[in-house]
């Protein structure tokens, strides 16, 4: 089960936005769940790495591959993402649900 604003907002003292947690956490949930399964359960290790990876969607994004672009003088650069088995995993929450941080490439 996903974790709720309250749990993020209050236990975790995440700083998004109702709105914004809304629209990323079950997203955050699904990428977890399909790679760590049952691991993904309510237990305090799974609803922080949830909050972590929240975070790390808020902070990376969830499907630019964009690294930079520029138009004119105008120029966007966004921080290289790693990726754990092709998704975008917090390393934070890999730790928390037992996977190898190791792994990210």
């Amino acid at each position: 089960m996903a974790i709720s604003f309250e749990y993020y907002a209050t236990t975790y003292k995440g700083k998004l936005s109702e709105s914004k947690f809304d629209e990323l956490v079950p997203r955050a949930f699904d990428v977890l769940t399909l790679k760590f399964g049952s691991k993904v359960d309510n237990g305090d290790s799974s609803k922080k790495a949830q909050c972590y990876q929240v975070d790390y969607f808020a902070e990376v994004g969830i499907n630019s591959n964009v690294e930079s672009e520029r138009l004119g003088d105008y120029n966007v650069t966004k921080k290289a993402v790693k990726e754990y088995d092709g998704m975008r995993i917090s390393p934070i929450a890999i730790g928390l649900l037992g996977g190898q941080v190791g792994w990210i490439r």
